[in-house]
């Protein structure tokens, strides 16, 4: 396990907290940045510095099921063919009070497992802090296309593509999803 900390260059006192965790746990990793890249080349920095074989995105203000992983990496194990694990999640305002018990629902997305490549192309159901892939997908997924303005979207267009496994659907909602007026995106 390791835990990659990709900075955007924040001006509080972010870094010294998390060099202070890093210090006291060494599979945490934090990696500061001179400037604010913007969210997409951020994760496109984070996914290359990771090592593991199987990886999850998080955003800093989310907040993660305890068994999220656990679930996510049993059906992945379970399925080997497929690239990647998608759960609903819980939409929750920014005191962590809940908004909706589900984002599927509240935004009609009905998500579609298997390769619902066109679909995906056209509208996004995947939301990143509610995936686990494997690391085959960064193969084809990277480097990011200069137009790219969802890393987790393109993850989702390429991971139902030909010549990528498909996706997991998980029913459940692994994820509390923070929605405030900062969000780059939302429900």
């Amino acid at each position: 396990i390791e835990l990659l900390v990709v900075d955007v260059a924040s001006t509080d006192q972010t870094l010294s907290i998390l060099n202070e965790y890093a210090s006291l746990d060494s599979r945490i990793h934090v990696f500061p940045a001179e400037k604010n890249l913007g969210f997409v080349s951020n994760f496109e920095r984070g996914l290359n510095l990771a090592k593991g074989d199987f990886i999850a995105l998080s955003d800093q203000d989310d907040i993660f099921r305890l068994d999220k992983i656990e679930v996510m990496l049993k059906e992945l194990k379970s399925h080997p063919d497929r690239d990647l694990a998608l759960s609903d999640l819980s939409l929750i305002d920014s005191n962590g009070a809940e908004i909706d018990r589900s984002m599927w629902l509240y935004q009609n997305l009905n998500p579609k497992q298997g390769k619902p490549f066109r679909r995906l192309v056209y509208s996004n159901f995947a939301t990143g802090c509610a995936m686990l892939f494997r690391r085959r997908l960064l193969d084809m997924a990277l480097p990011f296309p200069p137009a790219c303005h969802a890393h987790d979207w393109w993850l989702a267009v390429v991971s139902a593509s030909s010549k990528a496994g498909g996706i997991c659907l998980i029913g459940e909602t692994l994820t509390k999803y923070r929605q405030h007026s900062c969000n780059a995106y939302g429900a």
